[in-house]
């Protein structure tokens, strides 16, 4: 699960940086000359090349997402197994608190 929970993290700060990434690449043709000048400095500073293209980016943004999609699923699914197990343990024993001993059923 903990693994899971990085590749999300992973994956969540991919797509974001794709995102900044996109929103550069179409700022560079856009009318507005302010934001032509943020976008030329954002693709500098971002080291961006001439050769990445925005078909490319949202194909990589696409890809992405489903695969964070697959991994939020799959750890959802952990979860619940999880829980299942604990609920299972719980219904097994019983504790007594008193003396901390767990007897089993």
């Amino acid at each position: 699960m903990a693994q899971l929970d990085l590749t999300i993290t992973e994956l969540q700060d991919h797509i974001a940086h794709l995102n900044k990434v996109a929103e550069v690449l179409l700022n560079l043709n856009n009318n507005d000359i302010e934001n032509r000048r943020l976008a030329r400095y954002d693709y500098a500073k971002m080291n961006l090349t001439a050769a990445i293209k925005i078909e490319e980016v949202e194909k990589e943004i696409e890809t992405s997402q489903n695969e964070l999609n697959i991994s939020i699923d799959e750890y959802e699914y952990l979860v619940r197994r999880l829980e299942k197990f604990g609920e299972i343990l719980s219904d097994s024993k019983i504790i007594d608190t008193s003396r901390n001993e767990i007897q089993w059923e």
